[in-house]
Order: structure tokens, then C-alpha cells, then sequence
């Protein structure tokens, strides 16, 4: 058996947690336990290292029980503008350039059609120059930037591995 990378491990765990949050606003850490099976210390480390980047954000307590002994039961929530992805969709349909926050929202949206008609270094420069742009009018912070998606279609002949259509520019 192959043993993992301490690291990947945790980043493993983390993703876990941050996602189970953003699927459940308000689940607490006792619940978040019984979902993934961690240890409350475990639980306990990842959340604190996700509020302290500004990625989570502790809600009210959560009343279950007044004679409750224990720890108190704080829901969590993803803090929306902790971290932004892009997006950019170039098919024939669609081609947009959008900025997404935490929850999955838009916050900034614009048109790709004039970028579409470069091709090569000259789509990729386009791409940026929209990028910033888009950051920069929605006030989202650059460093809290997590990467880009780019989505194009196309058709591939798999016996030739090649492309045979595309929806970018030659």
C-alpha cells in the first residue's frame, strides 16, 4: 500500500471540510465529525487555519441543549468573498468571462467576442487583459485569487489524436 504525503493529505482533508460547509451553511464541527470521521482536534486545527484565511466564518450558536455539557455549537459558513475563482467559457454559444465567489455566484461578468477573434499569444493576452479588467470593477481582492477555468469545445479524432474542430481560433 502506498502511503500518502502528509501534506496531501491534509489538503485532502481541508477540501473535504471546506466543501462539506459550503454544501451545509451552519453545520457545526460535531456534525462535520460524524460526517468525515476526523478527530475533533483534527476538526478543530483545519477550521481555525479556514477562518484565519478568511475562507470560513463562524455563525451563532447553535442551541440543542441547555444542560448540552461540552464545547459550544457554533455553525460555520463559507465567507463568500474569502477567495475567487474565473471562469471563462469559449464555445460557439458562449464566450464569457466571468469572476466567482465562494458560494458560486457571479460578481462580474463580461463578453468575449472581440477577444475571440485572436488567435494564439493573442487570445491568451486578450484573456488577461479582460481578467484584470473584471477583478478590477467587481474590488475583489488579487491575492485572493485562486486560478482560472477555461472551457472550450471541440471534436477530437482519438485514433489520429488530434483535433478536428474547435470552437477557438486557428
Amino acid at each position: 500500500m502506498m502511503r500518502q504525503h502528509p501534506r496531501f493529505v491534509r489538503d485532502h482533508n481541508r477540501s473535504l471540510i471546506l466543501r462539506l460547509i459550503k454544501d451545509r451553511p451552519g453545520i457545526s464541527r460535531s456534525e462535520i465529525k460524524a460526517e468525515v470521521g476526523l478527530t475533533e482536534a483534527a476538526i478543530s486545527r483545519i477550521t481555525r487555519e479556514l477562518i484565519d484565511a478568511h475562507l470560513l466564518d463562524e455563525g451563532d450558536e447553535i442551541v440543542e441543549a441547555a444542560s448540552r455539557p461540552g464545547r459550544r455549537n457554533i455553525g460555520l459558513s463559507v465567507e463568500p468573498q474569502g477567495a475567487f475563482t474565473l471562469a471563462a467559457c469559449l464555445t460557439l454559444y458562449e464566450k464569457r468571462l466571468s469572476l466567482i465567489n465562494l458560494e458560486g455566484q457571479s460578481l462580474a461578468s463580461c463578453g468575449l467576442t472581440n477577444v475571440m477573434k485572436r488567435s494564439g499569444q493573442g487570445l491568451v493576452d486578450g484573456l488577461v487583459k479582460e481578467a484584470k479588467r473584471i477583478i478590477e470593477r467587481s474590488g475583489a481582492s488579487r491575492d485572493r485569487l485562486l486560478g482560472m477555468a477555461v472551457v472550450s469545445a471541440g471534436a477530437i479524432d482519438y485514433h489520429r489524436g488530434a483535433m478536428t474542430a474547435s470552437s477557438l481560433p486557428n
